[in-house]
């Protein structure tokens, strides 16, 4: 396994920044704009609450106005809906998975070695 982190999910990066990146570029404004985090919170929330590539897809297309944008196409606003959606799907993806795997570790017994306490752990797994 190599230890080279070379992507914002190994580096365990936040989301939020990453979201701003993505949706930065089509609205032609720098990644660190301070008005992006809200939008970049409001993908996240869609997502974490069950929404879809469509449900940020529409929420996307009516970002363009208030930064004095044309409204994107289809195309490009599923694009960036679909991209938005898998690059905050990934973050919390991990996030869920590294909270597991800590409480996994934190039911065995300390004293046992990390590979037998990881090993009983994966057999009591649902």
């Amino acid at each position: 396994m190599t230890t080279h982190r070379g992507n914002w999910v190994e580096r365990n990066d936040p989301i939020e920044p990453e979201v701003a990146r993505v949706l930065a570029h089509p609205l032609g404004l720098p990644h660190d704009d301070v008005r992006l985090l809200e939008h970049a919170l409001a993908v996240r929330g869609m997502v974490e609450a069950g929404g879809s590539e469509v449900d940020v897809t529409k929420y996307v297309r009516r970002l363009f106005e208030p930064f004095g944008l044309p409204q994107p196409d289809a195309v490009v606003a599923r694009l960036l809906g679909l991209a938005l959606w898998h690059v905050t799907k990934a973050g919390l993806v991990r996030n869920n998975a590294q909270r597991r795997v800590e409480e996994l570790v934190r039911q065995l017994p300390p004293e046992a070695p990390l590979s037998e306490r990881l090993a009983a752990a994966i057999e009591r797994a649902p």
